[in-house]
């Protein structure tokens, strides 16, 4: 059994002519025809049965734009909900705490550091160690020398175990209480501390000088009862190009000193040296690089039995 297509409704429709429409009278053409309105279907040409159109079925306008709404409303969610996204995970690296909390360091243990200024290096190491920090002293430091300063100040709170720099009180080298060491090279200059004229090194050429002078000259004098003899040997080296050290003129100064401050002057006798011995007179004028040694001859005290000094402008030096 064949199928047949249904004939299309009777209307006017594009006669094949442009600008003009026959009408079909349902079943075939008529011999009307009219300027062109507009078609509601496209037919065949002229002669051909035309095909029916299948109806079609329109959307609501209302349905297009309910559609549209909703598909905005689901693009918005998207964005939201990726910038929401992003935004946790900037917050999460952002916000992250160090490895060390605040409550950790706050929990970490904390001593206050005692006062070791005024105390021996082995009195302030022990006073560290003890409060649970270290001493770091200076380098070749004794242990009985006393703390001067100390990097952290007293009863500030620390982290336990930590350290604690000191210095030492250093020796006003030339006093009396603390005289340069033997064989100490004295600077001597001129007004100018830049002006240096000589160095200068003190040392007891003979501590009972009284045999080598009596056989150096039978008139020689013997030291006053109660006295003995001491020879001292200055040794100069001249420092300036321009302005030579006189021996005499800078020997003048100079005594010996006991430890208690006593003041020993040169010898008010009149003796003759023994052959090697140099009075200052017999010393000429040194220039830069040359040297030359006088021998002073003092009478000190047979009651004392310390060390003997020399100084001169302030100074000590042992002998």
């Amino acid at each position: 059994m064949s199928e047949t297509t249904p004939a299309a409704p009777a209307g006017w429709y594009p006669a094949g002519v442009e600008s003009q429409e026959r009408y079909w009278d349902g079943t075939a053409w008529t011999d009307e025809v009219r300027p062109t309105a507009a078609a509601t279907m496209t037919l065949p040409a002229p002669n051909d049965e035309p095909s029916p159109q299948k109806p079609t079925r329109k959307i609501p306008l209302w349905v297009w734009i309910l559609a549209g709404a909703l598909g905005l409303v689901v693009v918005i969610l998207v964005i939201a909900g990726t910038a929401l996204a992003l935004g946790s995970a900037v917050g999460s690296v952002a916000g992250a705490k160090p490895a060390t909390s605040e409550a950790a360091v706050a929990d970490a243990e904390t001593v206050a550091v005692p006062n070791v200024i005024g105390m021996t290096i082995s009195e302030g190491r022990a006073t560290l160690e003890s409060a649970g920090l270290t001493l770091a002293a200076p380098a070749g430091a004794a242990d009985d020398e006393v703390i001067d300063w100390q990097s952290v100040r007293a009863g500030a709170d620390v982290e336990s175990g930590r350290e604690v720099e000191v210095t030492v009180e250093e020796d006003v080298a030339g006093t009396l209480e603390s005289p340069h060491p033997a064989g100490y090279a004295l600077t001597i200059y001129q007004g100018d501390p830049d002006n240096t004229l000589a160095t200068l090194t003190v040392a007891i050429k003979d501590p009972n000088a009284g045999a080598a002078i009596a056989a150096a000259n039978q008139f020689n004098d013997p030291a006053q009862p109660g006295y003995h003899y001491v020879a001292v040997e200055y040794t100069f080296t001249g420092a300036s190009k321009t302005e030579p050290a006189n021996v005499t003129s800078l020997l003048w100064d100079w005594s010996l000193a006991q430890t208690d401050g006593t003041l020993i002057g040169e010898s008010n006798t009149t003796v003759v040296y023994p052959d090697g011995w140099n009075n200052a007179y017999d010393v000429n004028d040194l220039y830069e690089g040359q040297t030359g040694s006088a021998v002073v001859v003092y009478q000190v005290p047979d009651s004392y039995t310390g060390p003997l000094l020399a100084t001169a402008y302030g100074q000590y030096v042992a002998l």
